[in-house]
């Protein structure tokens, strides 16, 4: 056997030193875990007080198209938008009377620079502009603009053959503007489940024994657990050794971790988008026990025609990670994930390490 791997109950093989280190490293943990969820819970109060994104929708500019009908098409997105409680609408009436207390008759936009004038203006974090033009058919087409960022969010566009289809055509549009801001949103909590293949490399002491291995991991999560963009995980599966050694025949690892990871975003795209609805990076830290099944022969060999005698002993060792999970999100409902990893456990005087690297699909739901 290579020194220091002497496989029997945990209790009489990590010293109380590792096993101090480890609960002191759980506990930093879960302290900091709490602290991010009370901080959650008020950020969370904060919201409720003060509401949601705060919104107006500017006059769409009519293009062969009377302005009565244009008029009335920026009120019915107005009263749909309004209806769906996704934002703070600010009324058309109230924003006719600002704009009349500074001189201003009609407030219509085609381009960025004005939207985030009269966004000021009205004080909201976004504003809608956009136009009603009129050849064969009337083609509405709008951009919600971000007031702070001077930006566009998103252009989104409907059609009608006449006035009978004016009330789909605007319920089209918000569907388009909802399905942009609703996704992943803060409130929407998020279940996924992934499936890993995955390739082990052991580092260190732990590849005098044991030599580089495969599996399959298995985690259940919870997105954005309380906090936007955070994703508790819970995750378990099978790993494989083969021995490095010839009295060392294999090493079966059955894993059992809880860990946290914080989404990083590359790329959201929005509704009408293509088939890539998300790029992301997770880091993750984790901790827990694996479980061992260890065959092996304790004897020493005598020589080239000296048999083997393999037995199995199975034991517990405290581990913990770190992660890197790298995700594609395809069709809203599933990602395709390349995850590094490095894992330690621990033994009495020793730690026993392996690199790990894995790709697999995560389904959400």
């Amino acid at each position: 056997m290579a020194r220091g791997w002497n496989p029997g109950p945990i209790a009489g093989r990590c010293s109380a030193v590792i096993i101090a280190r480890f609960l002191r490293l759980a506990c930093i943990v879960f302290f900091a875990f709490m602290s991010m969820v009370a901080h959650a819970a008020d950020v969370q109060k904060r919201t409720e007080a003060t509401g949601e994104v705060k919104i107006a929708i500017l006059d769409l500019r009519p293009i062969n198209v009377a302005r009565q009908r244009s008029d009335g098409l920026s009120d019915l997105l107005n009263g749909k938008l309004y209806e769906s409680r996704a934002f703070r609408m600010i009324e058309s009436t109230r924003i006719k009377a600002i704009l009349k207390e500074l001189g201003i008759i009609k407030a219509e936009c085609d381009n960025v620079d004005c939207a985030v004038k009269f966004g000021k203006i009205l004080g909201v974090q976004k504003i809608i502009i956009g136009s009603m033009r009129r050849d064969k058919d009337y083609l509405i087409e709008v951009q919600v603009v971000d007031v702070a960022e001077s930006r566009i969010d998103g252009t989104y566009s409907s059609r009608a053959a006449g006035e009978a289809q004016f009330d789909a055509a605007a319920q089209e549009i918000v569907d388009k503007i909802l399905g942009r801001y609703e996704e992943r949103s803060t409130a929407n909590v998020a279940w996924t489940i992934g499936v890993h293949a995955a390739y082990l490399n052991p580092l260190g002491d732990f590849s005098l024994i044991a030599s580089s291995g495969y599996g399959g991991i298995v985690d259940f999560s919870y997105e954005n657990m309380l906090i936007e963009n955070v994703r508790g995980m819970l995750s378990t599966g099978y790993l494989y050794f083969k021995g490095s050694r010839s009295n060392v025949q294999s090493l079966q690892m059955i894993p059992a971790f809880a860990s946290v990871g914080y989404i990083i975003p590359f790329y959201k795209g929005t509704s009408g988008d293509g088939i890539v609805k998300r790029v992301y990076c997770m880091p993750a830290v984790g901790a827990g026990y694996l479980y061992i099944m260890m065959s092996y022969d304790t004897r020493i060999a005598g020589g080239s025609d000296y048999t083997y005698n393999y037995g199995t002993q199975g034991f517990f060792n405290p581990g913990i990670f770190v992660s890197y999970e790298i995700g594609v999100e395809i069709s809203g409902s599933v990602a395709v994930t390349i995850t590094p990893s490095y894992t330690w456990f621990f033994e009495r005087n020793y730690v026993g390490q392996y690199f790990g690297g894995s790709i697999g699909v995560r389904f959400l739901f």
